[in-house]
């Protein structure tokens, strides 16, 4: 919901001012966020590079505008070796773009190198350092790459700046379950009980636990309510 206002607000500033690079640019990113939730795929993916073309036309040289081509590439073309460059480029014309280095950081992690993913991760949290849902990517990383160690710190810190932020739970029931420490993964994923989206986690946590009657509720659940 949250994307579907953000994409709202941005056409509504560009039926005022239609020259805006920039709002080009996010709007071509906010419909690449939107392939991975309620709008069709493909229509999604159409109306992204319609605005990144768009971008890229009144500014080649806008940061956002390359990014935003990365995601349309990466995400919704599956030409990896395009969104590479892409992405390189938004990082070259400003190497401060926090969220080009998150994509960056996804596209290596895609690519099998966690080395790698986790230094453009710590990249993009330098930059970022108290945006919670890069600290919780980061902390999925380290969980990726096996250092659970670190992964249970970076998620325990997010929790403590934000008690309620649903990543940083699903990601540390998740080391919960790789360690075999079932009780533990089920209390954190239960913090995700009253989040349609993010419930799931618990399902899993319980089917891990080897507790499938409850899982099983929580899939019947999301059968009778495909809306969530």
């Amino acid at each position: 919901k949250g994307y579907q206002a953000g994409i709202e607000i941005l056409e509504e500033a560009l039926a005022t001012d239609p020259t805006s690079a920039l709002a080009y640019a996010a709007l071509g990113q906010g419909y690449m966020e939107l392939v991975h939730s309620v709008l069709p795929r493909m229509e999604a993916v159409k109306r992204a590079r319609a605005a990144v073309e768009k971008a890229i036309e009144l500014d080649p040289l806008l940061a956002e505008a390359h990014m935003a081509l990365g995601l349309q590439q990466m995400y919704g073309d599956w030409n990896f070796e395009a969104a590479k460059d892409s992405l390189k480029r938004a990082m070259e014309l400003n190497p401060s773009l926090a969220d080009a280095w998150y994509h960056w950081a996804w596209w290596l992690e895609l690519m099998g190198d966690d080395e790698e993913a986790i230094v453009a991760g710590e990249k993009t949290v330098e930059l970022s350092p108290l945006h919670d849902f890069y600290l919780s990517w980061l902390a999925d990383q380290y969980r990726d790459a096996g250092d659970h160690e670190k992964a249970i710190e970076l998620a325990e810190y997010v929790i403590a700046l934000s008690p309620q932020y649903p990543v940083a739970w699903l990601v540390l029931g998740y080391v919960y379950l790789e360690q075999g420490r079932y009780d533990e993964a089920i209390t954190a994923h239960e913090n995700l009980a009253h989040l349609p989206y993010w419930v799931f986690a618990l399902g899993q946590s319980y089917a891990w636990a080897g507790q499938p009657e409850k899982a099983l509720e929580i899939a019947q659940d999301y059968e009778q309510e495909p809306s969530r």
